[in-house]
């Protein structure tokens, strides 16, 4: 028993000299560097505190266990603040206009909880890159719906904001109904959507010579149908939250951009494009208006999906009430982006557009009329009216 308590009072390493230090991984003690690397060595121990090692409370209450959990936040202030100087020293932009408001935007006086987007006091943490995304969403006029976390269409919505071009870049969801094709691929929101559907439904080598070139003119008789149409398909934008089993669709221009078509529109994650072609059309045996080239009330021939198509301005005349609720959202949003200074240099323009209406009519500043007008406002007023009243 005597020489296990003497040899527990030296180094556990080289059991020779007395223990100086402790490693704060494992507790062991040691006396020289040596015995600590041949420990670490010995016991592939790194020698850092676990910052989640079980504690009691009475240790957790000693000044020691306060000193520990101090470090160990301002070792994670330090790291973070070295790792911002090391992307300004690189030039690494980090932050920029969609991803950060202005803090004349964010101070409140009286303010103490932060507001979540979409108003939902019990939405999930965003992810990385997603609040960006979701600011950008609002300030270029998009009404963006948020699926509840864990549904598939959430865990598929990769948009974010491109760091380089500073721009939305969308997930786009390509539906073809002729062939039941669903894809999701990215886009810029500057892209066009016959440079976005080339992307992704690339001409075959085959046809590549079919295509006709700047060379070759169409004629006239062809001009009017193939205004809207790209590769003879037509684009449609897909109307979420419909009070309607139909699917609702909202012709688009090929030459047109995402932040052109998605600009004052709701959108559920990401949009949503289908892709008619001619084939379809004829199949249905139905007829095209000239204004949308797509029929009114088609139905599709994929066996997944048997709901029909319906154009969005035969939608909205059979649900006024929608059309009227967009209207209204349509000016509350007019009236939000309307700030306090636009508003009085709007009165301030109107003031001088009067004034410059008075000039036009013949009237001097200093004559009868303006004399009227001050009078009226000064203390002599009421003698002026006596005069008025005798000489009539």
């Amino acid at each position: 028993m005597s020489e296990e308590w003497l040899l527990s009072q030296f180094c556990s390493i080289c059991h020779i000299n007395p223990p100086k230090y402790r490693c704060p991984r494992c507790s062991v003690r040691t006396c020289s560097l040596p015995c600590t690397r041949k420990h670490k060595t010995w016991s592939s121990c790194t020698g850092v505190r676990d910052p989640a090692a079980y504690l009691t409370r009475s240790q957790l209450e000693t000044e020691a266990s306060f000193d520990r959990d101090f470090n160990f936040i301002t070792g994670i202030e330090r790291r973070l603040e070295r790792a911002e100087r090391d992307a300004e020293n690189r030039g690494i932009e980090l932050e920029h206009e969609y991803m950060v408001k202005k803090t004349s935007e964010n101070s409140h006086a009286g303010k103490k909880r932060k507001r979540v987007p979409n108003g939902d006091k019990q939405a999930p943490r965003l992810a990385k890159g997603e609040l960006g995304f979701v600011r950008a969403a609002e300030e270029a006029g998009i009404k963006l719906v948020r699926a509840p976390a864990g549904l598939s269409r959430r865990k598929m919505n990769h948009s974010r904001v491109h760091p380089k071009h500073k721009c939305l870049n969308w997930s786009v969801e390509w539906i073809v109904p002729s062939t039941g094709q669903k894809i999701v691929r990215p886009c810029l929101e500057t892209t066009s959507l016959k440079e976005a559907y080339d992307r992704v439904f690339p001409v075959p080598k085959s046809d590549v010579n079919n295509i006709p070139t700047d060379e070759q003119k169409p004629s006239t008789e062809d001009i009017d149908e193939n205004t809207n149409s790209h590769r003879s398909v037509y684009f449609y934008l897909h109307r979420h939250r419909a009070a309607t089993n139909n699917i609702v669709l909202v012709p688009l221009q090929p030459s047109a951009t995402l932040r052109d078509v998605l600009r004052g529109r709701s959108v559920l994650e990401f949009p949503t494009i289908y892709v008619l072609n001619d084939d379809l059309r004829r199949q249905e045996g139905d007829t095209k208006p000239t204004d949308a080239n797509v029929p009114t009330s088609t139905s599709t021939s994929t066996s997944t999906d048997k709901r029909k198509f319906v154009l969005e301005e035969f939608y909205l005349k059979d649900h006024p009430d929608e059309a009227e609720s967009e209207i209204g959202d349509e000016e509350e949003e007019e009236e939000d982006y309307t700030s306090s200074e636009g508003s009085s240099s709007d009165a301030s323009s109107d003031d001088a557009d009067d004034d410059e209406d008075e000039d036009e009519d013949g009237h001097e500043y200093g004559s009868e009329p303006a004399a009227e007008v001050t009078g009226a406002e000064g203390p002599g007023s009421a003698d002026q009216d006596e005069t008025l009243a005798n000489q009539a």
